[in-house]
């Protein structure tokens, strides 16, 4: 159907190729478009081709996700957006905290080389004080502690509203499940950084050894100790 102003399209749900007649006519809308002046906004004709060209690209990206299931190339066009969104909770926090630990992963990939010289999604904090990196503690997450220490070591110094560092919110964990995920952070850390967090008390005055105890985490304690 057409008429003077726009082209419409209806598409048959059953037809097998629908996603890609789709994004054809996605295209054909947006080449149709995308030069109409307007008076209401006035955009200088050298950023015109910078516009169009993201916008191209982040429908690419979008098309991929939706094809795909695979965000990263999303994330790749938009993690500026996403770190300048300054509303609370983050958006990363929410990711974690909801258990969508897949997307967390991929958006963590996408940010974890980004500038740390001004504060990002990951040194981002919650309502609690909280960090990425001390939500995946707080969750027992290692797969998203991996990849945020493996590239950001500085992350670990964080500390939440009571002053609880990485390895306070792991001790705190009960039943010794976090054990394993205390084994492999110590080993990531330089000794004196490791030192330091060990000697680290909260606003309880306990260290993350005396936390471990009196949660009779003995295995976590042990752990702890030995280090």
């Amino acid at each position: 159907m057409m008429n003077n102003k726009r082209r419409y399209f209806i598409l048959d749900p059953t037809e097998p190729e629908g996603g890609d007649l789709l994004v054809q006519q996605m295209n054909l809308l947006t080449t149709e478009e995308k030069y109409i002046e307007t008076n209401r906004r006035h955009i200088n004709d050298d950023k015109i081709p910078k516009i169009d060209k993201y916008l191209g690209q982040l429908q690419d990206a979008i098309v991929e996700f939706v094809r795909t299931n695979n965000p990263s190339r999303l994330f790749r066009r938009t993690r500026l957006l996403l770190v300048k969104y300054d509303q609370n909770p983050p958006p990363l926090d929410d990711a974690i905290r909801n258990g969508h630990f897949d997307i967390a992963l991929k958006l963590i990939e996408q940010v974890v080389d980004m500038s740390s010289t001004s504060p990002g999604l990951l040194e981002r904090k919650n309502n609690d004080g909280e960090t990425p990196l001390l939500l995946a503690a707080k969750l027992n997450q290692w797969i998203l502690i991996e990849v945020i220490i493996k590239k950001r070591l500085d992350l670990t110094e964080n500390t939440d509203e009571n002053d609880n560092n990485i390895l306070h919110l792991l001790a705190n964990i009960p039943e010794n499940k976090a054990c394993e995920t205390i084994k492999n952070v110590l080993q990531l850390l330089s000794d004196n950084l490791r030192v330091n967090l060990l000697k680290q008390k909260n606003k309880d005055n306990q260290t993350p050894i005396e936390i471990a105890q009196s949660k009779n985490n003995t295995h976590c304690a042990d752990l702890l100790n030995k280090s």
